[in-house]
């Protein structure tokens, strides 16, 4: 199945895609926390009987062994802020919206002039 042009620049797939939309939407809506990357998978993976934030991401339970490289990318393209405190990395906001990336109004590899 062909990826947009975007999505080959940024190197990845429909899948990584899908899970780096919720990982960033949930950190944007948390943008007063961190998280590691055991807390995220929590959230992301809790179903509605578990609480409020089951409900808001009972979509599909995402691939786990894609979360580590969506977390990644996210970094790299600074929507998501990485570090580690105490020997545990955190995760929260980055710099830029995911949204601005995948539609191309910001480009973090591009260097000023």
């Amino acid at each position: 199945m062909p990826i947009t042009r975007r999505q080959f620049e940024l190197g990845i797939d429909d899948k990584v895609e899908e899970l780096m939309q919720r990982i960033a939407s949930y950190l944007e809506d948390h943008k007063d926390s961190a998280f590691s990357f055991e807390e995220l998978k929590l959230a992301l993976h809790t179903g509605p009987e578990r609480g409020e934030l089951g409900a808001i991401y009972a979509s599909p339970r995402p691939e786990w062994h894609l979360l580590g490289p969506a977390l990644e990318r996210l970094v790299d393209l600074n929507v998501v802020s990485l570090r580690v405190v105490a020997g545990t990395g955190y995760y929260a906001t980055g710099r830029y919206s995911l949204e601005d990336i995948l539609s191309g109004k910001e480009d973090p590899y591009k260097r000023a002039s």
